[in-house]
């Protein structure tokens, strides 16, 4: 599986764990075999620890949309282009 999108009831690293269990046992179901060894998240901790709990060895990567978004968002917490000149003039 190339990408899944994932909506767990909610952030427990146990509901993530289950939601992928599940992944992993429909693609049992069709001969396929669930075994990443790269999974791309955001900075959620329970994902991280969901992934290396059900895929002992997978490396869990930050992905970069999300790295670039808390970025972005921060940078704008310090104001406007604008007003960061004119405080600084």
């Amino acid at each position: 599986m190339q990408l899944a999108f994932l909506l767990p009831a909610n952030k427990h690293p146990t509901s993530y764990e289950d939601v992928f269990r599940h992944t992993v046992s429909e693609g049992a179901k069709f001969g396929v075999n669930v075994f990443p060894t790269i999974v791309y998240a955001d900075f959620e901790t329970a994902i991280h620890s969901a992934v290396t709990t059900v895929w002992p060895g997978c490396e869990v990567k930050a992905c970069r949309f999300h790295l670039e978004q808390s970025w972005w968002w921060k940078i704008q917490s310090f104001g406007t282009q604008q007003e960061v000149w004119e405080e600084r003039l």
